[in-house]
């Protein structure tokens, strides 16, 4: 959620219609594959080629396009509208009439595509709604949600948490289609949350949310119990649970200053071990580091794949001085991609059920025009394999075991295989809200 609204954002959050540029995407800023395979570092030390932007003004998308046939493997969902969603699949579109209308654009396909689900808001009434297309529609005993209410769908899309004031922050609701609403306030500002099962929530609470944070207290709270305290710590930035829920990591500050990423080994409520698994001098002795000082490093996401493997963000000093670093929970550092000194990288996230990353390179000179952006996907060792075009500041969302990626733009999806002969499908419907079962 955090990283794609987003994302991860992106969801997932990261499918979100904020991912999609506000610029109408010309044909000339249809996704594709770039040049080449970047394996290296130039002599800057970045792992990405510096491209020549030139300067392109958006054109509208033509009028009156057919869907693609074959159609593209998998299923869609979009919003068409306040009061209806569409649902394609294997070429067919269907209209899910809503009976009020969508709060934001709160909607999220279920994982194995069989319904959508979606927060309503009852203007007049003033009232709130959790609803399926299966046919469920249950009350939310919640404050009316603006566009500024976060709200946090769990992995099984059957559960969500909401804060309904993203500027006061002070209280968290838990809710489900088997459950009413339960209200928390924890006494301090909420932050952070995070899916630790399909139903069991992990949030923080501190005095403050600007990093770095001081004796935040993370909380664990399961469908209709208490949440629970689980332990305080200081932190530095994103953290982020395994995807078992059994290991936390989190950005933490080495007694000499320099930035760290450590595990706490949690069974229940339970802290049972903990180890650091990344420091600030793994980080410098790497090839990709040079002109780097330790004590300028900044850990600003972490990411988790489900084989034990850490996706880590990191900054320096520079505008542009960016990398990821892949982490192994027991290995630790294998490799390092960097970015060069016209792009940036605000996340990344692993593919469910595969060790393919996606880092996004963002940036107004960062692409082959000022409409386009780069996403590389890079393996476990932190080896890119491939760079792909998106519209500026676009999602690429990869399929479970990464044969496939999502690439919403302003007036279209594009759906472009990335493992095996090339195959694009662009789907001419706005407003891509998540997909599922690619593969």
């Amino acid at each position: 959620m955090r990283r794609f609204a987003a994302v991860v954002a992106i969801v997932c959050a990261a499918c979100a219609p904020t991912n999609v540029p506000s610029a109408a995407t010309a044909a000339a800023s249809t996704p594709s594959v770039g040049g080449p395979a970047i394996g290296g570092t130039s002599v800057s030390c970045a792992s990405f080629p510096t491209l020549a932007t030139a300067s392109v003004a958006p054109s509208p998308a033509p009028s009156g396009r057919a869907l693609p046939s074959p159609a593209p493997p998998g299923t869609y969902l979009f919003e068409k509208s306040a009061t209806a969603l569409l649902l394609y699949s294997r070429g067919a579109v269907r209209e899910l009439s809503l009976p009020a209308p969508l709060s934001g654009s709160r909607a999220v396909l279920a994982p194995d595509g069989s319904a959508a689900h979606a927060v309503l808001a009852d203007v007049k009434a003033q009232r709130m709604s959790l609803w399926s297309s299966s046919g469920a529609q249950v009350a939310l005993d919640i404050p009316f949600l603006g566009d500024v209410g976060i709200v946090s769908w769990s992995p099984d899309a059957r559960h969500l948490a909401i804060v309904p004031d993203a500027d006061r922050v002070d209280a968290i609701y838990f809710a489900g289609f088997d459950q009413p609403a339960s209200r928390f306030v924890p006494g301090g500002l909420v932050f952070d949350l995070e899916w630790r099962g399909a139903d069991e929530l992990s949030f923080f609470s501190a005095s403050s949310r600007d990093y770095p944070i001081s004796g935040a207290t993370l909380w664990d709270w399961r469908a209709g119990e208490r949440p629970q305290a689980l332990v305080k710590l200081d932190l530095a930035g994103w953290s982020a649970w395994r995807s078992d829920g059994a290991v936390f990591a989190y950005p933490a500050v080495t007694a000499d200053g320099t930035a760290a990423v450590r595990t706490l080994d949690v069974t229940g409520t339970a802290i049972v071990g903990d180890r650091t698994v990344l420091t600030a001098d793994d980080v410098t002795r790497s090839k990709e580091s040079c002109g780097w000082a330790a004590k300028d490093l900044k850990v600003t996401f972490i990411d988790w794949q489900g084989g034990g493997l850490l996706a880590v963000g990191l900054h320096a000093l520079g505008q542009y001085d960016y990398a990821v670093a892949v982490v192994h929970e027991e290995t630790g550092l294998r490799g390092i991609v960097r970015s060069n000194n016209s792009c940036f990288i605000p996340f990344a996230h692993w593919a469910r059920a595969t060790p393919i990353l996606a880092v996004p390179l963002f940036g107004p000179e960062c692409g082959e025009t000022t409409l386009l952006n780069r996403t590389a996907l890079v393996d476990k060792t932190g080896t890119v394999m491939r760079e792909i075009t998106v519209p500026r500041k676009g999602a690429l969302l990869l399929s479970d075991i990464a044969t496939w990626a999502a690439i919403p733009g302003e007036n279209e999806l594009t759906v472009l295989r990335v493992n095996g002969p090339e195959q694009r499908f662009v789907v001419p419907i706005a407003k891509f809200l998540g997909w599922c079962c690619a593969e």
